[in-house]
C-alpha cells in the first residue's frame, strides 16, 4: 500500500512537468528520441530567472526513483549543427543534469519563435512559478515576438484578464531597484503601480523608499492600496506647486494669487495631476525651480503695475487744477467723499477680517499652551454642534502628533467623520510620553489656526470673541507681550502710508516723516517683542461691516 501511495505521489509530481501546448502549436509534428544533454541549449525565451535549489533537488530525487515520465520539448537550433534549443522542461533538464545523466528523452518539434514564447509563457503561468516582474517580462516578450497583437489578445489566449496583463507590463516602467523590491516581496505589485506616475521624479520615490522602512503609516506596505497612494500623493504635493487659485503667504499673512502659465510653460513645468485626500483632482508643477522663478516674475509685475498706478495718481494730483465752476466743484467734492467712503469701507472690512484671524491665532495659541480639560471639553462640544463636513479633518493633525511624539506606537486613526473621533481618543490613551490635555490642545488648535499661522475658517466669526473670552484670552496683554505675534506684519501692512504715520504718532513710535510704507512697517516690526507698544485704539472698536 505504501508503494502504491508513493507511486501516486511521484506520478502527480511528474504530471506538473507535462508540456502545456497552446492551440496554435498543437498541429506541429513531434519526434520522440533520446538526445545528449550537452547538446541542449537553454531557451532564450525563458522568463523565469530563479530556480530554487530545493526544487531541483526534489525533482532529481523523483526522476532517480521513477524515471522521467514526461519528455522535455526541444527544437533544432538553425544556427548550430546537431544542437537543440529547449522549448519546455527547464526544471527537468536541470534535474537530469544534477543526476549526471548523459541523455534525456525529448520531443523534437518544428516550433517558431512565437510558438516557443507562447508555450513558455502559458506553462509558467499555469504553474504559478513566476514573480510579478518575471510575468511582466514574459508578457512583454510574448507581444514583441508576435504571439499576440497586444495585451487584450494575449490575455484571451492565456485565459487571464486583460487588466492583469496590462498592469503587469506597466511594472516594467519602474526603475530596476524598485522592480527588485517587487521581486523580493517588499512591496506588492498593486502598491508598486501607485509609483508609476512618479517614475520621472526620483526624489519622491526615494522618500517613499525611506518611509516603507521607517514610517508606521506605510511600514512594510501593510496599509491599503488607497492609503499608500494617498501617502505618495501627499509627498508629491509637498514637492510640487499649485497652478491655480492662491496660496497662503506666511510673511504677509495674505493669500497670494498664482500666475497663469502659458502652453509652453506648462510643458516645462512638468505638470502632473494629483488628487488630495479632501479635494478634487488638481494639476501641480513638479518643476519647483521654474515655478518659483515664474511666480517671482509675476509678483514683481503686479508690484510694478501697482507702483505705476500709484505714481500716475500722484502725478495727476500734483497737476495744476483748472478753475472749476461751482457745479463742478460740488460734483468733485461729492466724488471725493464717495471715494473716501469706499476706502473707509474697504479698510474697515479688511481690518475686521484681520481681527477675526487674530482671534483665531490667539485661541490656537491658548489651546496649544495651557488649556484645561474643561476648556478643551467646551471647545470639543462646540465643534461637535457645528456638524462640519468631511472636507475638514482635524484628525489629520492628530495623526501627525502621534507619529512624531510616539513613533513606536502603531496608531491607526480613521479620519473623515466626526463620529469616528473615538478612534482618536483610543489612540491618545497609548501616548504615555505626553499629557492627554496637551495633545488634545494641539489638535484642537488646528481647528482655528495651523502651526504655520494660516487661519482656519471653521468656527462662526461671531463665536470667536466669546470663545477667546472663555479661554481667558486678553488681547491687550497679548499685544503688549508681542504685538500680534505672527499676525503683526499683516496688521501693519493693511494700513496706508498716511495711516501708519498717524499710528506712529498715536503709539509714540519715531519714524521719518518722508519714509516709504515698507520702512514704516519695518519700524513697527523692529519693536515687536522688545519695546512695548500700546495697542492701537482702532482695535478696541472694530465692528462687523454692514
Amino acid at each position: 500500500m505504501r508503494k502504491a501511495k508513493a507511486e501516486r505521489i511521484t506520478k502527480a509530481a511528474a504530471d506538473k512537468e507535462a508540456v502545456y501546448v497552446p492551440d496554435t502549436c498543437r498541429e506541429n509534428e513531434v519526434l520522440g528520441c533520446e538526445l545528449p544533454i550537452d547538446r541542449i541549449e537553454p531557451s532564450p525565451f525563458q522568463p523565469r530567472l530563479n530556480f530554487p535549489e530545493e526544487e531541483i533537488e526534489r525533482l532529481a530525487a523523483s526522476i532517480a526513483t521513477s524515471g522521467l515520465i514526461h519528455p522535455i520539448a526541444v527544437r533544432e537550433d538553425p544556427e548550430k549543427l546537431n544542437t537543440y534549443e529547449l522549448v519546455d522542461g527547464e526544471r527537468r533538464l536541470r534535474a537530469c543534469r544534477r543526476l549526471g545523466l548523459a541523455t534525456i528523452r525529448c520531443e523534437v518539434g518544428q516550433y517558431t519563435d512565437a510558438q516557443v514564447m507562447a508555450i513558455v509563457v502559458a506553462t509558467a503561468l499555469q504553474r504559478a512559478e513566476l514573480n510579478p516582474i518575471e510575468e511582466a517580462l514574459a508578457f512583454r516578450r510574448a507581444i514583441d515576438a508576435g504571439v499576440a497583437a497586444g495585451p487584450t489578445e494575449l490575455a484571451r489566449q492565456l485565459g487571464v484578464s486583460q487588466g492583469h496583463v496590462s498592469n503587469r507590463i506597466r511594472l516594467l516602467e519602474l526603475p530596476s531597484h524598485w522592480q527588485e523590491r517587487v521581486i523580493s516581496g517588499e512591496i506588492p505589485p498593486t502598491h508598486a503601480r501607485c509609483l508609476l506616475k512618479y517614475v520621472a521624479y526620483p526624489g519622491i520615490l526615494a522618500e517613499v523608499a525611506v518611509d516603507i522602512v521607517g514610517n508606521p503609516d506605510i511600514q512594510g506596505c501593510q496599509c491599503s492600496v488607497r492609503d499608500f497612494e494617498e501617502h505618495i500623493d501627499s509627498i508629491a504635493i509637498d514637492a510640487s506647486r499649485q497652478l491655480k487659485g492662491d496660496y497662503w503667504d506666511q510673511k504677509t499673512h495674505n493669500r497670494i494669487p498664482v500666475f497663469t502659465p502659458t502652453a509652453e510653460q506648462l510643458e516645462e513645468l512638468q505638470v502632473i495631476e494629483i488628487t488630495p485626500r479632501w479635494s478634487s483632482p488638481e494639476k501641480r508643477a513638479m518643476n519647483v525651480k521654474l515655478w518659483e522663478q515664474l511666480q517671482g516674475e509675476f509678483l514683481k509685475s503686479r508690484e510694478a503695475k501697482a507702483r505705476k498706478k500709484e505714481a500716475k495718481a500722484e502725478a495727476k494730483a500734483k497737476q495744476p487744477k483748472q478753475e472749476l465752476t461751482p457745479a463742478e466743484k460740488k460734483a468733485a467734492a461729492a466724488e471725493e467723499r464717495r471715494k473716501a467712503a469706499e476706502r473707509a469701507r474697504v479698510f474697515a472690512k479688511r481690518l475686521y477680517e484681520w481681527q477675526l484671524d487674530w482671534w483665531r491665532y490667539l485661541i490656537a495659541t491658548r489651546l496649544r499652551e495651557d488649556a484645561t480639560t474643561q476648556e478643551l471639553l467646551v471647545i470639543a462640544v462646540y465643534f461637535r454642534t457645528l456638524h462640519t463636513s468631511g472636507s475638514f479633518s482635524p484628525l489629520d493633525r492628530l495623526k501627525e502628533i502621534c507619529k512624531t511624539e510616539a513613533p513606536t506606537v502603531n496608531v491607526k486613526i480613521k479620519s473623515g467623520h466626526w463620529g469616528k473621533t473615538i478612534d482618536a481618543i483610543d489612540a491618545l490613551t497609548q501616548l504615555g510620553e505626553r499629557d492627554i490635555e496637551e495633545v488634545l490642545g494641539q489638535t484642537m488648535a488646528e481647528w482655528f489656526c495651523t502651526i504655520d499661522g494660516e487661519p482656519v475658517h471653521v468656527a462662526y466669526p461671531e463665536d470667536l470673541e466669546p470663545l477667546a473670552t472663555y479661554l481667558g484670552v486678553i488681547r491687550s496683554a497679548e499685544w503688549a507681550a508681542d504685538q500680534a505675534g505672527l499676525m503683526s506684519e499683516a496688521y501693519w501692512t493693511l494700513h496706508s502710508k498716511d495711516q501708519l504715520q498717524e499710528l506712529a504718532g498715536e503709539l509714540g513710535v519715531e519714524v521719518d516723516p518722508g519714509a516709504k510704507k515698507s520702512d514704516l512697517v519695518a519700524a513697527f516690526l523692529a519693536r515687536r517683542g522688545q519695546e512695548p507698544v500700546p495697542m492701537p485704539a482702532e482695535l478696541t472698536s472694530v465692528k462687523r461691516p454692514k
